[in-house]
């Protein structure tokens, strides 16, 4: 240590010593506690009324197991910081100054962390019981100068990660950022470095972080964990902290939504649409199993916004946050005793969302559509996103289909990114419902552990590294727009339709750019590979209740290359007659035909006595599955492939989720293929979807002639938008027709002719 330091230690402590305070920056308050809690009688925290509050209904009954716990570092569950242990004895003495052996304890937990973890949790949690422990008389002064001191250099080394490392699209960066604001509100008026601390996050934030909670206007990217008790939450906190540290009290809740920035109202909204008819959430990307299955890790978010906002739909998500069983964790109730608020009536998504929603438009575009908000609902979901970061998946295009089990799924645990689990299965397309096209010599290079083997699985391209390098590092959104076509190319899916209807949903979308193609093919240190699509569109109809069709068009570089259509599935799917197939997932069914391609390979992919081993490697999740049952790995793959090489490849697939007590027959009865040119059709019983192809200008259409009379309900989907056709039905022209978000709907009689021009 310095001669300076040794001087500036030793007058500092002599300062706190007689009581003196190293002045504070005007309109930070100047006494202690002021983060989340302040004796400002008009505040909502205030100390007073927080005394009183832990002892009345409801909060009393979380209270008095947070006062019957007597945990430690290591009795923190997996995944859950330990350093959040503290905060929580040293809010019990808080809130109840008798309790000095809980202080004592927080004290000895923080002393006992020697240094900052990766994402600067312990900078949070410390600073946070720094500041609430202030006023204990067993917190020397002598500690109080050794944990400043410490503060300090993990705030500098914070600030430096920010600064050279920080990926504004990643939940560090969030973490890093909100242990700047707590470190600055707790030592302000003590440090000399806290008002630059403090100058600092909020120009990082209005340079840097707004813009990319702006570009998802309410949503993320990163997986509903990620955003929502990482990324968003953090958002709320540092807020929280502005608004009872300040004096005069600042609003800063409000001032973002005046400002335009409305996004902790519209992410509640976001979230709601993927919660799922049993409680738990969406799965894509990366999701932590333990909350897969939804629960209060999620819920700390939106306690905060529904008591700012009074927002009724984060109320609902509070009170529905837990599924049987679950409890809100002793670490986690000092949230739920400063934020909760029962004078909310919590309003249902059934009340406030419609049935089919599109979020995240145009960046990480998800979609999800449902029959509706009843036990035995059926939810379809489709994904057409870019590339954010390393906790994205290989998935665009893909679709899951769930009722009351999850029928056709995200596959895959969250593990270790650099296990074989993650490098070749959960993270890549082979986990999902998407397309395969193998180019044999093509290469994926993935950052991974030492002895583990990169596969070859036909799917999209490598975006998390380029040329052996990480992709990693937008530091601002220009950077990543730029990014977007140049470089390492994010951009892997364009939506072309999504049309929201009574009974029937559609979504469309060109995902050529999520492969090795002719925009643009990846490479590593010591290779380069070739293109191996010039297109890939996926399109996929919903029809209310149960049944969707998929229609699939490739045009591969290379006739060779093999096509393949998957299904992840949690069991073991059976093959039937006439292209038939079926999976079983508790009380439900999913029955699938393939209609095209009219001769295809079947195979499927999994093993009950060597689960995960596929391509002649091992793919262990390396978790105990037993501890978490809401978790659903899958494993089980059902491959359709194209049998004949040729440039182009199609795949129609009718699929319809049903009970166990219905047989494949019933479920898919009706459904066959129709003539036509520049598309293809499926009809059943009055219902005719026509998928347009994009190969002919005038499309046609015949339509059957059955043996009773019929009038049938037509769709032609995905016809380009932008223009006015003229419809011909029969004899009849229907002139000037623009479609619909991709779609014209007509009705014909049977035996009908359906052409379509567009007006020149």
């Amino acid at each position: 240590m310095s001669v300076k330091s040794c001087l500036t230690r030793s007058l500092l402590l002599m300062l706190l010593l007689a009581g003196v305070p190293v002045a504070a920056s005007a309109g930070i308050r100047s006494g202690h506690p002021r983060i989340f809690v302040n004796d400002d009688p008009s505040f909502h925290n205030n100390l007073d009324s927080l005394r009183l509050r832990v002892w009345r209904k409801p909060w009393r009954a979380q209270y008095e197991k947070l006062r019957m716990w007597h945990g430690s570092f290591d009795d923190v569950p997996r995944g859950r910081k330990k350093a959040n242990v503290l905060a929580s004895f040293a809010f019990r003495w808080l809130v109840d100054p008798a309790e000095t052996a809980a202080a004592d304890t927080a004290l000895a937990m923080i002393l006992a962390l020697e240094h900052d973890d990766g994402q600067s949790w312990n900078l949070s949690v410390v600073s946070i019981a720094y500041d609430w422990l202030y006023g204990y008389p067993g917190f020397s002064q002598s500690d109080k100068l050794l944990i400043r001191e410490r503060i300090e250099s993990w705030t500098r080394d914070c600030i430096n990660q920010i600064r050279t490392d920080d990926d504004v699209f990643n939940n560090h960066t969030w973490y890093h950022l909100r242990a700047v604001y707590l470190a600055a509100l707790a030592l302000y008026g003590e440090s000399e470095e806290a008002a630059q601390w403090l100058g600092f996050a909020d120009r990082y934030w209005r340079n840097n972080l707004s813009g990319a909670v702006e570009l998802f206007k309410g949503g993320w990217h990163e997986g509903l964990s990620y955003s929502s008790r990482a990324s968003l939450l953090n958002l709320a906190m540092w807020m929280s902290a502005r608004q009872s540290a300040t004096s005069p009290r600042q609003w800063p809740f409000a001032r973002l939504r005046q400002q335009g920035g409305d996004w902790l109202n519209k992410f509640t909204s976001f979230y709601a649409a993927q919660v799922y008819p049993d409680g738990s959430l969406a799965r894509y990307n990366d999701v932590p199993e333990f909350v897969v299955g939804g629960g209060w890790d999620n819920s700390r978010l939106f306690m905060i916004v529904a008591h700012e906002y009074k927002n009724s739909l984060a109320a609902w998500i509070v009170q529905n946050a837990g599924r049987d069983g679950q409890e809100l964790l002793p670490l986690h109730l000092w949230y739920y005793l400063l934020w909760y608020d029962p004078s909310i009536t919590p309003r249902a998504p059934s009340q406030s969302l419609p049935r089919a929603v599109r979020l995240n438009p145009g960046t990480y575009d998800l979609f999800f559509m449902r029959s509706g908000w009843e036990d035995d609902a059926t939810v379809v979901s489709f994904h057409a996103g870019d590339w954010f970061g390393s906790h994205d998946h290989l998935d665009a295009g893909h679709f899951s289909i769930f009722r009351k089990q999850w029928l056709a799924l995200d596959a895959g645990v969250y593990t270790p990114m650099g296990t074989s689990h993650y490098v070749n299965f959960s993270s890549r397309t082979l986990a999902h419902n998407s397309l395969l096209i193998r180019d044999p010599d093509e290469r994926f290079q993935i950052p991974h552990d030492d002895g583990v083997t990169v596969i070859n699985d036909g799917g999209q391209r490598v975006v998390v590294s380029l040329g052996g390098r990480s992709t990693q590092n937008n530091t601002d959104v220009a950077v990543w727009k730029r990014n977007r076509l140049e470089g390492p190319h994010f951009e892997r899916a364009t939506v072309l339709h999504f049309y929201a209807g009574d009974t029937l949903d559609f979504v469309a979308a060109d995902i050529t750019m999520a492969y090795n193609s002719d925009f643009f093919s990846s490479y590593g240190a010591d290779f380069r590979n070739r293109p191996k699509v010039s297109q890939v569109v996926r399109s996929l109809a919903y029809i209310r209740p149960a049944t969707v069709v998929i229609y699939d068009r490739i045009v591969a570089k290379d006739p060779s290359f093999t096509k393949t259509w998957t299904l992840n599935t949690a069991n073991q799917p059976y093959l039937g007659d006439h292209g038939t197939f079926l999976a079983e997932n508790g009380g439900s069914v999913l029955a699938g035909r393939t209609l095209l391609p009219l001769a295809p390979r079947r195979e499927i992919w999994g093993s009950h006595t060597r689960p995960f081993h596929f391509q002649g490697v091992d793919m262990p999740p390396r978790l105990d599955l037993w501890d978490y049952p809401e978790v659903e790995p899958g494993g089980w793959i059902l491959r359709i492939s194209q049998a004949e090489q040729d440039l182009t490849g199609e795949f129609l697939h009718v699929l319809a989720a049903g009970s166990v007590s219905q047989t494949t027959a019933e479920l898919l009865e009706g459904w066959k293929l129709l003539e036509g040119r520049g598309l293809r059709a499926v009809v059943n019983c009055e219902l005719v979807l026509a998928f347009l192809d994009g190969t002919e200008l005038n499309p046609r259409l015949e339509l059957p002639v059955p043996e009773e009379d019929r009038t049938y309900r037509v769709y032609l989907l995905g016809v380009p938008e932008g223009v006015a056709y003229d419809v011909s039905v029969g004899e009849q022209v229907i002139e000037g027709v623009r479609p619909d978000n991709g779609v014209v709907a007509v009705e014909a009689a049977a035996g009908s002719v359906i052409r379509l021009r567009p007006r020149m």
